[in-house]
């Protein structure tokens, strides 16, 4: 019996289809979302850096970044990177994750020892919020006291009859007391000036440490974590229909000769 019709399904197209898909299409979509979720991640970073850090702001959600993923490695990345290149300081934001002691790298110096600088709340009165300004910061005032001063036992700068002055501040450098090692950078307005012992209207604007105690206050991981688990999913969709989705609405390459 002769048959009454022929079919014959040409399955090449959509093999070369699903191969390419395979190959090329699916990975890429794959890498597109991975980096499009870590951009969300990176946004959301910034945004608590922003919370967090009332100083630096600016320079530290410039330089938190996206590492994007490719077809041949599934991985995207988030990360930071303040580290200072001049003095080798490392990255500071993984501390503020942690936890930690730091530790001085070069930036303050007094004798050829490396200090930490911490303000005080008696800085702050005086300048106010915000970045602190350039006079008063630590190397600039002792650099000021050691071209002012006069010498004195063991080596630490002291004021003349006249002091160090500058916007109406006289400063010196001292020990803290109670400490050998460590150093406070005193103010006082301009003024009585003489008699160092006199300790009215003296204030330590800095406290020169050799290490400070870091408490965890950056909560990161949580915050990637969170971004990643609620945006990955939408984000492969929105991927898959940027790649793919206009040769899928074209159909699968199937063709029927009759």
């Amino acid at each position: 019996m002769a048959p009454l019709l022929n079919i014959k399904v040409d399955v090449d197209g959509p093999l070369a289809a699903c191969k390419e898909l395979r190959e090329n299409q699916i990975p890429f979509t794959i890498a597109r979302a991975l980096t499009m979720t870590a951009d969300d991640a990176r946004w959301a970073l910034r945004s608590l850096e922003a919370k967090v850090f009332s100083l630096r702001n600016d320079w530290t959600e410039a330089r938190t970044l996206v590492k994007m993923a490719t077809k041949s490695d599934f991985t995207a990345q988030v990360y930071t990177d303040t580290a200072n290149r001049k003095t080798q300081a490392p990255d500071y934001l993984p501390m503020q994750e942690e936890g930690g002691t730091k530790v001085p790298y070069g930036v303050v110096k007094v004798n050829g020892v490396s200090y930490i600088a911490v303000p005080s709340q008696f800085l702050r009165k005086a300048v106010g919020a915000g970045p602190i300004p350039t006079w008063v910061r630590p190397q600039n005032l002792l650099n000021g006291i050691k071209s002012s001063g006069r010498r004195r036992k063991g080596g630490m700068e002291g004021p003349t009859t006249q002091g160090y002055l500058v916007n109406g501040y006289a400063f010196f450098a001292a020990p803290i007391k109670g400490s050998k090692a460590e150093i406070a950078v005193y103010a006082r307005r301009q003024g009585a000036w003489d008699n160092r012992k006199d300790s009215r209207g003296l204030e330590p604007w800095w406290y020169l440490v050799n290490s400070v105690s870091e408490k965890p206050i950056f909560p990161a991981m949580l915050e990637v974590e969170k971004v990643v688990q609620d945006s990955f999913p939408g984000n492969f969709s929105k991927a898959a229909t940027e790649v793919m989705g206009n040769d899928l609405l074209r159909g699968s390459g199937v063709s029927v000769r009759l």
